[in-house]
């Protein structure tokens, strides 16, 4: 915590950049926990949070395996949030938010470029009050202290934000309008979004109605109640397109089985579901019984996984939209649709490369979280930063000491300008800011629905029973918990 006395301007600006998971929580904290404690004495400055993100709208990505199968599963009025309307109990002085991409960071100016995709905005209960501060493309965005969120991003557009939110909605609708006639569909990757991702399509498309496990528990026959012999509801309208209805938004079809009452689901048409796996196993990051369950319970609902093979590259028939997948054994494969599950980049583009590991992923002081060699007050916090491991739970574990450290510098540089340089109150002052260590949890999260009631999970390296999967992820993939996220900053799981 280097104590400096540059000129200080009217205001300060407090950069994030990012507003997913990680840069949500820090505006909330630094806006309610930080700066509180700051400017308490005469002369102090002031201080503005600016929150940058390509996206006007948080991607509630938790739910990205079941919001690509069909957006009538969880609407788009769910599944992407606006960031402004959770600031706008704050001070519209307090804080701005710009809708742009960090292009380039300067560590000795002390300022990032953002390419503007719209002018920065100020939060205001009422509306939104348009800055005119800048008029140009790109712009030089200086900061006082920095905290760099920027995440990472999926191969797949329909799994992860690539811009704005109206780019993922775009390429959702194509994907929910190519999937109604399409018969097969390539899942690549068997890591968790892999198995989340087929699961989901196997749930929806493959699933055997209640109705028609019942008459065939019954014996009765298929043309009885308008039930293919393959399990999949009939359709009197010859519609073999996929149905988009839910049993919370769609009509429900009922029938009469022995003076008994059972609902169904509109018909579907069943769709041939295939997982490359790339590996010898599914989630190979995991024990390998995890692997066995999960492929056990894809293959209920008619997903054939393939062991070591791998997508070298696909390509597009324009005309058909069918997919010519290429893959590492020489051999193609033809599918109407593919998904690409194969992992994230980290969204670190616009930095120094002398910042960034080999990866590609910022480098921090492993207890502090502060950029190594990125200057002062300048923190790295989720997906972007070397220490995480791409779990979500790795943003809030982390979070308590990006803040206290964060909230640590700020004051060093107050104390710096309130007291002389060397004298004995500014060193006992310096010396009672104790940094918070941050200790990384060594052990493995994920949970991952795959069946209708269920999934595989780990918790903290602990087995989740499959039913405990659904319940703790599977029933509601914790949309409940996004507008919280986007107002208070709040993990998701807790």
């Amino acid at each position: 915590m280097a104590s400096q006395e540059p000129a200080v301007p009217e205001t300060l600006n407090i950069v994030i950049l990012g507003a997913s998971f990680a840069g949500l929580s820090v505006a909330h904290n630094v806006l309610t926990n930080i700066m509180p404690a700051l400017g308490t004495f005469d002369k102090a400055p002031k201080y503005r949070v600016v929150l940058v993100s390509p996206s006007t709208h948080l991607f509630w990505n938790i739910s990205a395996p079941k919001c690509l199968v069909s957006n009538q599963l969880i609407p788009y009025t769910d599944s992407f949030i606006r960031i402004v309307d959770g600031f706008d109990r704050y001070p519209a002085e307090l804080f701005t938010f710009i809708q742009g991409t960090a292009s380039l960071l300067d560590t000795d100016a002390r300022n990032v470029a953002v390419t503007l995709a719209a002018p920065p905005t100020s939060s205001s209960s009422a509306h939104h009050r348009t800055s005119t501060a800048s008029t140009t493309a790109v712009q030089a965005l200086p900061y006082h202290a920095l905290v760099l969120a920027t995440g990472s991003s999926a191969n797949s557009p329909l799994l992860s934000l690539h811009g704005g939110h109206k780019q993922t909605q775009a390429a959702l609708d194509d994907f929910h309008e190519r999937l109604r006639d399409a018969n097969s569909i390539l899942v690549v990757g068997g890591g968790p979004s892999g198995v989340e991702t087929a699961g989901q399509l196997g749930v929806y498309f493959n699933q055997r109605s209640r109705l028609a496990r019942l008459r065939a528990a019954l014996g009765l026959s298929a043309r009885q109640g308008g039930v293919n012999s393959d399990g999949a509801a009939g359709s009197n309208n010859n519609n073999n397109g996929a149905g988009t209805g839910s049993s919370s938004s769609a009509t429900r079809h009922r029938s009469r089985v022995h003076g008994s009452s059972v609902a169904w689901d509109p018909p579907r048409k069943p769709k041939t579901i295939t997982l490359l796996s790339g590996h010898d196993r599914l989630l190979p990051q995991l024990a390998p019984s995890y692997g066995i369950k999960a492929e056990r319970k894809l293959r209920r609902h008619g997903v054939h996984v393939l062991h070591n093979v791998r997508l070298i590259a696909a390509t597009e028939d324009g005309s058909t939209g069918r997919a010519a997948c290429h893959l590492n054994d020489d051999t193609t494969v033809q599918a109407d649709l593919y998904v690409a599950c194969t992992g994230v980049y980290p969204n670190t583009a616009y930095m120094p490369s002398r910042l960034l590991d080999a990866a590609g992923y910022v480098v921090t002081a492993r207890e502090t979280l502060r950029v190594v060699g990125g200057g002062a007050r300048v923190f790295a916090l989720g997906d972007c930063a070397a220490y995480s491991n791409n779990y979500t739970l790795d943003v809030y574990e982390a979070l308590p000491a990006v803040v206290a450290n964060l909230r640590n510098d700020l004051l060093a540089f107050e104390l710096a300008m309130r007291f002389p340089s060397g004298s004995e109150r500014l060193k006992a002052e310096l010396r009672a800011l104790v940094d918070k260590a941050y200790v990384q949890n060594p052990t493995d999260t994920l949970l991952m629905p795959c069946s209708k009631r269920g999934g595989v999970g780990v918790l903290f390296d602990w087995n989740v029973p499959s039913l405990a999967v659904w319940a703790l992820k599977g029933r509601d993939y914790k949309v409940p918990k996004a507008r919280q996220v986007v107002e208070k900053g709040v993990n998701p799981y807790g």
